[in-house]
């Protein structure tokens, strides 16, 4: 079994060193390879469809089957997935081998190797939640500074520069998202009505579709226009260049909340 987090990783923790340095140790082990895994998934983010996979393979077959990995946390970084396998080994269904640990784990183990075991499971856990604790507080400290850190919303781009250092600025259909700013602020027009005339002027989404009516009910409630971000129930100024201004953002607002008398203008009844 040789996994990679995202294919991002898969330059750097190369899935085909995993199988070479894995078959030879099978081979030194007097182990036969009867099938081979390269996964790119996560193992603490979904469910893991394709290490579950790997599992159903071991519980279908009539002899104990070795998971062979390059290390604990290249088979899992939390508990969770111990009590499933810990329930394989003890019916004999599975041994973990671990390459770089030397470690085994089968049904006739030490509790000094199930111990190990933990210890190197709760070491990966720990290097996963210094991770988290790092990425937030670098989360924090680009907010602080007035810095976006996610995706750049619709007439916005997100960009790298030579050094790799990222930002947003204006997309080239910045005019575009303006003119539906202003067309709404004239209190006649419906979301529908606003996604036609979205589609009218060739207003496409970040990822090239359409521009769909909910959509645009957020851009058009979205301060980060004007020049404010919202993070984390907070109201926040940003370093970016404004799209539109705080003025025409406002009147916007005042049409939104108070709802639209055309939105409901071709109903066959009266909206309550």
């Amino acid at each position: 079994l040789a996994r990679v987090s995202s294919r991002e990783q898969e330059d750097g923790y190369s899935l085909d060193a995993q199988i070479t340095r894995l078959t030879e140790f099978a081979t030194r082990k007097n182990l036969t390879v009867v099938s081979t895994y390269q996964i790119i998934e996560s193992s603490t983010v979904g469910k893991r469809k394709q290490f579950n996979e790997i599992l159903k393979f071991c519980k279908s077959q009539k002899e104990t089957i070795a998971i062979v990995a390059d290390a604990v946390d290249r088979v899992q970084r939390s508990f969770k997935e111990s009590i499933t396998l810990h329930e394989l080994v003890q019916k004999g269904k599975i041994e973990l081998h671990f390459f770089k640990e030397n470690l085994v784990i089968s049904k006739d183990s030490r509790s000094t190797d199930i111990m190990r075991w933990d210890f190197s499971v709760m070491a990966a856990k720990s290097y996963v939640l210094q991770l988290s604790d790092n990425v937030k507080r670098s989360l924090d400290f680009k907010v602080k500074n007035g810095q976006w850190a996610s995706l750049a919303p619709l007439g916005y781009r997100n960009y790298r520069d030579v050094g790799n250092k990222g930002g947003i600025k204006l997309a080239e259909n910045s005019h575009l998202v303006k003119k539906l700013f202003e067309k709404y602020s004239l209190g006649k027009t419906s979301f529908k009505e606003l996604s036609v005339y979205a589609k009218e002027i060739g207003l496409k989404s970040n990822r090239g579709n359409d521009v769909k009516v909910s959509q645009l009910q957020r851009m058009i409630a979205n301060p980060f226009y004007y020049g404010v971000m919202f993070h984390k129930g907070e109201y926040r100024a940003h370093c970016y260049e404004k799209l539109i201004s705080k003025e025409l953002w406002d009147r916007c607002q005042r049409i939104r909340t108070r709802g639209n008398k055309t939105e409901f203008k071709y109903a066959a009844k009266d909206y309550l």
